[in-house]
């Protein structure tokens, strides 16, 4: 899938697990993400009014579920919700490296502390500190700022992994989801076990 900027950030918020795995599906019967792409844009399965809405959803889509292995892959397409959910979390936290490095370096080591309170402060702590490894990271701007923490928050809520006082829920983590992840894929999770 292509190698991916460590600032790169994502812009859509959301996990759509429904679409997701219509997605997977395609992608498990063609193994050709371009061809899953146009499908998916010819099809419209968003039931977006403008094609560009459907292009930038899928192309999000694609760039997450594109990180996952075959076996991922097969529990996106198969597994349970919570199977499910974990693999486009996992997916997310892969596709957006910086998100992983949140995911593992705050979401992770607060909830194996026991200090399971996730406020915004923590995103914006995190990215102060990484921006001194990355200068470009100072040049975000107020809107991005604001979208990106709408997704963060958004992303991890619709997982269960947030609740809506900003606490932290145990990922449930299937053995297949655990047996399909390496140690390090692990470590995205809010997981006592994992590292």
């Amino acid at each position: 899938m292509g190698t991916r900027s460590k600032t790169s950030l994502p812009t859509v918020s959301g996990l759509k697990q429904y679409y997701s795995s219509i997605i997977a599906a395609k992608y498990a019967e063609c193994h050709d993400w371009a061809r899953t792409r146009s499908w998916v844009i010819e099809e419209n399965i968003f039931d977006a009014a403008r094609i560009e809405t459907t292009s930038r959803y899928v192309s999000h889509l694609i760039k997450m579920i594109g990180t996952l292995s075959d076996e991922q892959l097969s529990l996106l397409v198969d597994g349970d919700d919570s199977e499910q959910i974990a693999m486009l979390w996992l997916g997310f936290c892969k596709a957006f490296p910086m998100m992983g490095m949140f995911a593992h370096q705050v979401i992770h080591e607060k909830y194996v502390t026991k200090d399971f309170h996730l406020g915004t402060e923590d995103l914006w702590e995190f990215f102060s500190v990484k921006s001194d490894e990355m200068p470009e990271l100072k040049d975000i701007g107020r809107n991005t700022r604001s979208k990106l923490q709408s997704v963060v928050f958004c992303n991890l809520r619709e997982a269960g992994y947030l609740s809506k006082d900003n606490e932290l829920q145990t990922a449930a983590l299937s053995r297949r989801a655990l047996a399909y992840m390496t140690f390090q894929e692990q470590c995205f999770f809010p997981f006592q076990e994992a590292c």
